[in-house]
């Protein structure tokens, strides 16, 4: 689609409806992209149902982990894609109710930050066997 990674975001927000996308395999949804386009669908409009759909597999999860209490938190270099933030409220409201979401400014490091923890533990565990 020859759109940039800072584009998605802004682009999907865009739209005046989102495409359904079904599959569930990235080879056949990018194939799905590709008919979508073929049939003069909007890239606006294809990015806001990619975006859902991957909220979609992501809602799978939280349903198996016991699904979302008084609020959640998201965290992560994805949780600055305000398109993916708009469509994981949109349907844990229509799932759960309206939750509070918690999104850092900073979450972006949260990955990094917990390896870092993790490592400084191990390096202390070490320490303590050694002693």
């Amino acid at each position: 689609m020859n759109v940039g990674l800072h584009e998605l975001g802004p682009l999907s927000l865009a739209a005046d409806r989102a495409c359904q996308i079904c599959s569930t395999c990235t080879v056949f949804a990018g194939a799905e992209l590709r008919d979508l386009l073929s049939l003069g669908e909007s890239r606006e409009n294809i990015l806001s149902g990619l975006h859902q759909a991957i909220v979609l597999r992501a809602m799978s999860l939280l349903a198996r982990s016991g699904g979302v209490e008084n609020e959640f938190t998201f965290t992560g270099g994805v949780a600055k894609n305000g398109a993916v933030v708009k469509a994981l409220d949109e349907l844990v409201a229509e799932n759960y109710g309206e939750r509070k979401l918690n999104i850092h400014t900073d979450s972006i490091f949260t990955g990094a930050l917990g390896a870092a923890l993790y490592a400084h533990r191990a390096i202390d565990l070490e320490g303590a066997e050694g002693a």
